[in-house]
């Protein structure tokens, strides 16, 4: 086959010759021989954002942050195909067993509850001062379900008020 290329490149071009050849085909070489080690960086990161994209899911859930929605809209509703959405009620009655915040040994909790579901805002209810293990909440919270995502999840989560963050209770 190179003798086959060789005689070819010799009847194209006569000036060359087999020096010139092997001269021209050493550079050839030596400039994939460079280009392999970022071909393979590249190849990696290709590779890593696919494996990061296929196990998003799970990815997300061990970071803790599977109830957070980031983009809150989808390629289907940025071109003008976005599926029927279905308003709802969720009644929220009350709490119980509710353990105590660890950073208050000697107060009683502060309640809400947030909610968060597909690419609504998260709701949240008012805080109950003073709660303590059991609240009764009598609330209610209005969502939009996308009936074309049907994987969307609910996460209902109990908070503590503290003075400037809120502490997870029960998910």
């Amino acid at each position: 086959l190179t003798l086959f290329l060789v005689m070819v490149t010799i009847g194209v071009l006569p000036d060359w010759t087999v020096e010139d050849f092997t001269k021209y085909l050493g550079f050839f070489l030596a400039w994939v021989l460079e280009n392999v080690a970022s071909t393979i960086q590249s190849l990696a990161v290709i590779g890593g954002c696919v494996v990061m994209l296929k196990f998003r899911d799970r990815l997300v859930y061990l970071a803790g942050m599977e109830h957070i929605t980031v983009f809150r809209f989808s390629l289907s509703q940025l071109l003008g195909f976005g599926g029927k959405k279905r308003p709802v009620e969720l009644f929220i009655w009350k709490v119980e067993g509710l353990q105590s915040a660890s950073a208050k040994l000697l107060k009683a909790n502060d309640v809400f509850i947030e909610c968060h579901l597909g690419y609504n805002e998260p709701m949240t209810t008012r805080v109950h001062n003073n709660a303590g293990s059991e609240c009764v909440m009598e609330a209610a919270l209005q969502f939009n379900i996308d009936e074309s995502a049907p994987s969307s999840i609910m996460t209902i989560l109990v908070k503590d008020q503290k003075m400037m963050a809120s502490s997870e209770l029960a998910r």
